[in-house]
């Protein structure tokens, strides 16, 4: 397909290839080399070629040839910009008023145009740090225009999610080599969630106004990927990550670490204080939610050194390491040979029908769990000192962050993400009563009926006393009460 220039055909070879060895770093580079081949709109793609060499960079199978791959990437790029990157610089006017009188035709032109050149550089500063130029790391013109780009709605989730991908990789990777580069991308990794964070807030605002008019909301834009960032901080921070410890002492960066948390701290408020994005949050599975992984993040767990935090799960009779295959069941599902004869023989209408409820129940489902494993990480963060919670329900930065400890005692280094699945054998554990102090962030509680103990973080759980004082609260609010139960629970550890 590929030197048949059927692109998508070889796209599709490739990662279906990619999902049945997901640890082998091959089928990653061969879709880097077609992402580079195919053009969108008569634009190359050099942000999703980045994706699929980082994916292979960081397989546990690395593709060598990957490497040289991406310095050629880089290069392509740089020229690329150098003969278009007078477009949307640090002199052009706003994309607001670039886009203000266009018809929907030229706005779409535009949108594109910008997208491309926002994408290049964003492309070009992962370059400069994979290549070592130290001396033009500024990323001002980059961010400023990043942000012009989320407030005009172009990018989905799906490149958002690949976008912070690139930055983990990147900011993983310079601290595996224990480079002094390690420091500026951390700071592009947070200062990129903190423009997300900060574009959220509106995009709060309007998923808001759809519910109160009736509207069920399927997705919360931007949800996705300034999840994956939080959890991936949340697993650092808990690691005693060296480079964070060596970022404690430097003022610039923790200006930019506290900014950041203060921008997830609005974020944090508007949705705890909101009813109507609250309901969506089913305050009785919230536990269960909490402890599964988004589909988004599933393909980011197998293979993926940066991600192994996410999932937890080991394989029967083998390392828990080795992701080289998937197994008979996965292969069906990875290949879509899942669908029966008979199924096969529904009338197009009921399928089409049938797959849209699918569609919308399993969107639901995977809001909650968003919002589920986001409360959590708040908790997590809360308890740890990131974040501080009035009395009147306002999330925010911790005051004098770059005056705290340097790592947080987690227990035993683990993460509030890091979360054990069900296992066929129950896990012996107490009961959790209201008398108990409850000192770890993530502790058992006995199921009801029999089930497993469940591993959940400590101020989702509350004594019986509790519960009934916050169920008076419950009025359909699902992250209300959640959020009282944070409240009861921090009023413990501080007795």
């Amino acid at each position: 397909h590929r030197y048949s220039s059927s692109f998508s055909d070889a796209e599709t070879a490739y990662l279906q290839a990619s999902k049945l060895a997901p640890s082998k770093g091959n089928p990653y580079n061969q879709m880097a080399v077609v992402a580079q081949l195919k053009e969108t709109n008569g634009f190359p793609l050099p942000a999703m070629a980045l994706y699929w060499y980082c994916r292979s960079l960081c397989s546990k199978e690395v593709f060598e040839t990957s490497k040289s791959n991406v310095e050629r990437l880089f290069s392509a790029n740089e020229k690329w910009l150098l003969k278009n990157g007078t477009e949307f610089d640090v002199d052009s006017p706003s994309l607001v008023d670039t886009l203000s009188g266009c018809d929907k035709e030229q706005g779409k032109q535009i949108k594109s145009a910008a997208s491309r050149m926002v994408l290049s550089r964003f492309v070009a500063f992962h370059g400069r740090i994979f290549l070592s130029q130290r001396e033009d790391l500024n990323d001002s013109l980059l961010f400023r225009r990043f942000r012009e780009i989320l407030d005009v709605n172009p990018f989905g989730d799906g490149l958002m999610i690949k976008l912070v991908t690139i930055n983990i990789f990147t900011t993983w990777s310079t601290a595996e080599a224990k480079s002094d580069l390690a420091s500026p991308s951390y700071v592009f990794l947070i200062k990129f969630a903190k423009h997300m964070c900060e574009s959220m807030e509106s995009i709060l605002d309007k998923t808001e106004v759809k519910i109160e008019k009736g509207s069920k909301t399927t997705n919360i834009r931007l949800l996705s990927p300034l999840l994956l960032t939080c959890e991936f901080l949340s697993h650092e921070i808990g690691q005693n990550n060296s480079i964070l410890k060596a970022c404690a002492g430097d003022d610039l960066i923790q200006r930019n670490v506290y900014e950041f948390w203060s921008s997830l701290g609005k974020v944090a408020t508007k949705i705890t204080s909101s009813k109507p994005l609250s309901a969506i949050i089913n305050i009785q599975t919230v536990r269960s939610d909490a402890c599964t992984l988004p589909d988004d993040f599933k393909s980011l767990t197998k293979g993926c050194r940066p991600f192994n935090f996410l999932d937890k799960v080991k394989r029967s009779g083998s390392d828990g390491d080795n992701w080289a295959y998937v197994d008979q069941e996965e292969a069906v599902e990875a290949l879509g040979l899942n669908i029966t004869q008979t199924q096969s023989q529904i009338s197009q209408r009921s399928k089409k029908s049938s797959a849209t409820d699918k569609t919308t129940v399993a969107s639901e489902a995977e809001n909650r769990i968003k919002l589920a494993r986001f409360m959590s990480f708040l908790t997590k963060h809360i308890q740890s000192g990131e974040l501080v919670k009035s009395e009147e329900g306002i999330i925010e930065a911790a005051p004098m962050l770059s005056e705290n400890k340097d790592a947080i005692d987690v227990q035993d280094n683990e993460s509030a993400m890091d979360f054990e699945p069900s296992y066929p054998e129950p896990v012996e554990a107490s009961p959790i009563t209201s008398q108990e102090k409850t000192e770890d962030v993530l502790v058992y509680k006995q199921a009801e009926k029999g089930q497993p103990a469940l591993l959940v973080p400590s101020a989702f759980l509350l004594g019986d006393a509790d519960e009934e004082k916050v169920d008076d609260m419950d009025d359909g609010s699902g992250l209300l009460k959640l959020s009282a139960m944070i409240d009861s629970n921090m009023k413990k550890k501080q007795n």
